[in-house]
C-alpha cells in the first residue's frame, strides 16, 4: 500500500492541481487508473485559498507564529512512500521512547503495543512522529511544540522543524545509510534486518520531504 508525499502550496493541493505517482505512471503507460484511498480534493480555485488561508491563520494563531507557510510557488517535492515504511519509523520511534532489547516490526499497520501506548499517554522525545497517526495529515515548516488537530476537521497539523530533530535523533540509533538522493541514485540499504530496512528507508524519504518544506516554506502534505 502506498501514499503520497507533496511539498506544495496548500491550496493547490485542495484544488487538486497536482498528480501523483500513480497517475504520472499511468499516464506514461497510457492505462486508466482508479485512485484508492482517500478521494483528491477537487475545491474551486477561490474556495482553495480560502480555506488554506483560514487554516494557515488558526495555526499563526495557536502557535504564535507570523507566517505558518507560503501559499504559492511550484510543487517542491512529490513522491510516493509507502503505509510499511510510515509504520515502520512510527514504530521504530515508539521502541525508542518505550521499548528495551531488540527492535521487532509488530504484525499489521499500528499494531505494535508500544506505539499503542503512545498514542494513550502521549510521548516526550518523539511527538510529531507518534502523535500524528493520520493519512492525510500535513506538517508545517514552523516550531511548535506538539501536533495540533484542526478544530471540526480530523486533518492533524504537525511541526516540520520537530519532525527534522525526531528523525535526526532515529538516525543517529541506527548508524549510517544513504539519504534521499542517494537511493534515489541507486545506493542501497545494507541492513539484513527487515524492519531497520524499512525504518531506514523512511527515515530518508521523510528527512527529504521535511528538509525540502524548511527550504521553501511549504507544507508537507499527505495524501492517501
Amino acid at each position: 500500500m502506498s501514499l503520497d508525499i507533496h511539498v506544495m502550496p496548500f491550496s493547490a493541493f485542495l484544488a487538486g492541481e497536482y498528480t501523483t505517482a500513480a497517475e504520472r505512471l499511468a499516464a506514461q503507460l497510457g492505462v486508466p487508473l482508479t485512485r484508492t484511498g482517500n478521494p483528491k480534493a477537487q475545491f474551486p480555485p477561490q474556495e482553495a485559498r480560502q480555506v488554506a488561508g483560514n487554516v494557515r491563520r488558526w495555526l499563526e494563531q495557536r502557535t504564535l507564529n507570523v507566517e505558518a507557510w507560503a501559499d504559492e510557488g511550484e510543487i517542491a517535492f512529490s513522491e510516493q512512500f509507502t503505509f510499511e515504511a510510515w509504520h515502520a519509523v512510527r514504530e521504530f520511534a515508539a521502541h525508542c521512547e518505550f521499548g528495551s532489547g531488540e527492535f521487532e516490526m509488530a504484525e499489521g499497520f499500528g499494531g505494535s503495543p508500544l506505539l499503542r501506548r503512545a498514542l494513550s499517554v502521549g510521548t516526550v522525545q518523539f511527538a510529531h512522529l507518534l502523535e500524528h497517526d493520520d493519512n492525510s495529515g500535513l506538517y508545517a515548516p514552523i516550531d511548535f511544540k506538539r501536533p495540533l488537530r484542526l478544530p471540526g476537521n480530523e486533518l492533524r497539523v504537525g511541526s516540520t522543524t520537530k519532525l527534522l530533530f525526531e528523525l535526526a535523533a532515529l538516525r543517529e540509533r541506527l548508524g549510517g545509510f544513504p539519504d534521499w538522493a542517494g537511493l534515489k541514485s541507486g545506493e542501497r540499504i545494507d541492513d539484513p534486518h527487515p524492519g531497520r530496512s524499512q525504518v531506514k528507508y523512511g527515515i530518508a524519504f521523510l528527512y527529504a520531504a521535511a528538509w525540502t518544506s524548511l527550504q521553501t516554506r511549504l507544507p508537507v502534505i499527505f495524501d492517501g
